[in-house]
């Protein structure tokens, strides 16, 4: 029982982790690729740029509207651009069109959206 009751408060203050409000998230983030890097700014009036600037290629532009859900900590992003593929340029690179859901961390006080857990690209956010 010392265990658990240790664990349950310890827990948090090992992990730094918060649910963030909405106001944290306006900014810029940054995820970089082995074939570029995407920047993404999400602005106070719930409009979002978002820019792919290629290591090879041409630079990419796109604007939406975007959102946030408190009660699951994700971000909606609306017509949103295909920049990435698991670590690969996706197939349709610059097409835009659909929602994308992107859940957010924030941990020690550093916002970060977390498109897919699964693979260690995530957007930090700069500023």
């Amino acid at each position: 029982m010392r265990n658990l009751i240790f664990l349950l408060l310890i827990c948090p203050l090992i992990s730094g982790c918060s649910k963030p409000e909405e106001k944290d998230l306006i900014g810029t983030y940054e995820a970089k690729y082995s074939y570029g890097t995407e920047i993404l700014t999400l602005n106070s009036d719930k409009t979002y740029e978002q820019t792919f600037q290629s290591y090879k290629e041409k630079n990419l532009k796109n604007s939406g509207s975007w959102d946030y859900d408190a009660a699951t900590s994700r971000v909606r992003l609306t017509n949103i651009m295909a920049v990435d593929d698991f670590d690969k340029p996706a197939k349709n690179i610059g097409s835009v069109g659909g929602d994308w859901w992107v859940p957010v961390e924030k941990l020690f006080g550093s916002i970060r959206l977390n498109p897919n857990p699964d693979l260690p690209i995530k957007f930090i956010k700069k500023k």
